[in-house]
């Protein structure tokens, strides 16, 4: 094993906020971040499911990640961001009040 490979590896990160707490994703799971759009509501979703988007005919579900946390909840607003992520080959994305940071 090269020891130079493993010190030279870098990882790549988006950081964004949820409340007072920064967290990352790696940028290879994101699909990509885009500004607010209204939700769609489900009938029946769970709390933290916000509703649904769609995203150039696909329908993807908006999840408040901080409420799936067991953050407290905030309202979205024209700073907020949508994640939309690639996770365990589903495709969801997450909101942020402010991203990224620096």
């Amino acid at each position: 094993m090269n020891i130079n490979a493993l010190t030279n590896a870098s990882l790549e990160i988006i950081a964004f906020r949820l409340n007072d707490q920064s967290f990352c994703v790696r940028t290879r799971s994101i699909r990509e971040i885009r500004g607010w759009v209204p939700v769609t509501p489900m009938p029946h979703a769970p709390y933290e499911v916000l509703g649904v988007i769609n995203l150039r005919g696909m329908v993807i579900p908006i999840i408040d990640l901080a409420a799936k946390l067991g953050m407290q909840g905030t309202e979205a607003s024209e700073r907020s961001a949508i994640i939309v992520t690639d996770v365990n080959n589903m495709t969801m994305a997450s909101w942020s009040r402010a991203c990224p940071t620096s």
